[in-house]
């Protein structure tokens, strides 16, 4: 908890990543419910991005995160387990982005069920092409303003910029 709200405040993040899987803690143990608190009052302008769908971090323990901290904003990030549309969709304040997502279909998918200004283009992992993303974009059946929003018009929105 102290080293993310050092982050935040003295190196100005501009959100809170949490890896559920590689940090060894579960989404809804204390720790977690404390930095949301955080967020919550302090500083509710900031999401928090959790890699999602893997045993440690279940998609639906997020969305009663979401319910629990209806002004923190939320953000999936890879579009993994069998029921990430359906959090999404259930809750305002999560969003979701296509880092490490191959299958153009999916990412159509959400565009189609939740709105061009529910999905970010995926920024997430150094392990992936940012090309690839790009191309993943460039792909979707849009117009033009939903593929910007997308790019960039969601994560804009999100990250306050």
């Amino acid at each position: 908890m102290a080293e993310a709200r050092r982050c935040v405040v003295e190196l100005g993040l501009s959100g809170i990543k949490l890896h559920p899987h590689a940090q060894k803690f579960a989404i809804d143990s204390a720790t977690v419910y404390r930095i949301a608190e955080w967020v919550a009052a302090a500083r509710p302008d900031i999401p928090i991005i959790f890699d999602n769908g893997k045993p440690a971090s279940p998609n639906q323990l997020i969305g009663n995160l979401a319910e629990t901290f209806p002004d923190v904003t939320f953000i999936l990030a890879h579009m993994r387990g069998g029921d990430f549309i359906e959090v999404t969709a259930a809750h305002d304040n999560i969003f979701i982005q296509t880092t490490v997502v191959p299958q153009v279909e999916v990412v159509q998918q959400c565009v189609d069920e939740l709105g061009a200004d529910r999905v970010i283009m995926g920024l997430d992992s150094p392990y992936h092409s940012m090309e690839d993303e790009v191309t993943k974009v460039e792909a979707l059946q849009l117009p033009e303003a939903e593929k910007l929003m997308v790019f960039s018009g969601t994560a804009k929105k999100v990250l306050n910029i």
